[in-house]
């Protein structure tokens, strides 16, 4: 998966999902720091050893990498026409919900949101068709259909 990523151009990463993902990444360190009975400040400089702003600047990166490889799990899904449907959906949330413990997979997706999970489910696909296809690079890459 690295060398397929190093192989991408990432012209244009929307906005969007940046800050979704700086988002996710600055309520990870939030929780971290809570784990410790810190202010995320406290966290940052004494147990991270940084200022707020290189803090910024990381959480900022992380985000860039994250939606980056997004665009890319997104991009190979719709060239190699990988789709879920709703019955795939509900079927991967039935053996998580199952291995998680959930009582329903509804429970499930109201904990992740449904979207959140087929996008979860499609980088695992993307990610199962590239295990496939690149185990032998001398060999020819197969399409999704095959």
């Amino acid at each position: 998966i690295a060398e397929v990523r190093k192989s991408c151009e990432f012209p244009d990463t929307p906005q969007f999902l940046i800050d979704v993902f700086k988002e996710s990444q600055k309520e990870y360190y939030e929780y971290t720091a809570s784990y410790y009975d810190m202010d995320i400040k406290e966290f940052v400089e004494q147990v991270c050893g940084m200022t707020m702003e290189d803090y910024e600047t990381e959480v900022n990166d992380i985000a860039v990498s994250y939606a980056n490889q997004y665009v890319m799990y997104e991009a190979i899904a719709d060239a190699e026409g990988i789709e879920i449907s709703d019955e795939e959906l509900d079927k991967y949330a039935e053996e998580t919900a199952s291995e998680y413990q959930y009582d329903s997979i509804q429970a499930l997706y109201e904990d992740f949101g449904r979207d959140d999970y087929r996008d979860f489910v499609m980088v695992q696909k993307v990610m199962d068709f590239l295990k496939e296809n690149t185990s032998n690079p001398s060999a020819p890459a197969k399409t999704a259909t095959e």
